[in-house]
């Protein structure tokens, strides 16, 4: 449950590829996308929405463009990335992202945000693509939050890995990654034909 509490969090602020303009500094773009998603989720529980699959396409759309799981992926494979086969690595990318936008669809009913708050950028300090927040939490429970982020070749920021509280994401699905390698006796393809439901089974 920790795993999926976490990536509902980091995930509820990237929301909003419309805005994360080339020019763009993080910080901007999280606390413009932040905004996004609150007016989203307000949405989905005013419209009433239960279909969790449907969910999870749409948000999948809006995090494409601002998430690179392609970077993501190649970090969870770690060590096993090497052995792997290039349709392996292929085959794994939309299945850990579609994972990620199914398990974040199931949690966003019921993980209710009071408030984001994104310090916003000195201006004198070229961004380094650290970006760290504050989650509020209807129960008043405040969550910090620190996103790695890199610009690609045309200068856009996506983001790269992202802490919760001290939790790091992509080492936690790492070594999720790891335990299945073990499990499936070294079966990469088992392992990735597995990832949905073994992530859906951790608590």
């Amino acid at each position: 449950m920790k795993t999926r509490f976490t990536l509902a969090l980091w995930m509820a602020v990237l929301m909003a590829p419309s805005i994360a303009f080339a020019g763009d500094t993080p910080n901007a773009m999280v606390d413009a996308s932040s905004k996004k998603v609150l007016a989203l989720v307000q949405q989905s529980r005013e419209n009433g929405q239960t279909d969790v699959d449907a969910l999870a396409k749409d948000l999948l759309k809006l995090l494409e463009p601002v998430v690179d799981f392609e970077a993501i992926s190649v970090a969870v494979m770690g060590q096993h990335y090497a052995a792997a086969t290039p349709q392996q690595r292929q085959r794994f990318v939309p299945v850990f992202k579609n994972t990620l936008a199914l398990l974040y669809a199931k949690t966003l009913v019921k993980f209710e945000i009071d408030r984001i708050d994104v310090p916003a950028a000195d201006p004198a300090v070229p961004p380094s693509g650290n970006v760290v927040m504050a989650v509020t939490a209807v129960d008043g429970k405040t969550y910090s939050i620190a996103y790695t982020m890199r610009q690609g070749a045309n200068k856009k920021w996506r983001v790269r890995n992202v802490t919760l509280d001290g939790i790091n994401l992509g080492l936690t699905y790492r070594n999720q990654f790891d335990s299945a390698m073990n499990r499936y006796q070294g079966d990469i393809d088992q392992v990735i034909a597995s990832w949905t439901a073994d992530m859906e089974a951790t608590k």
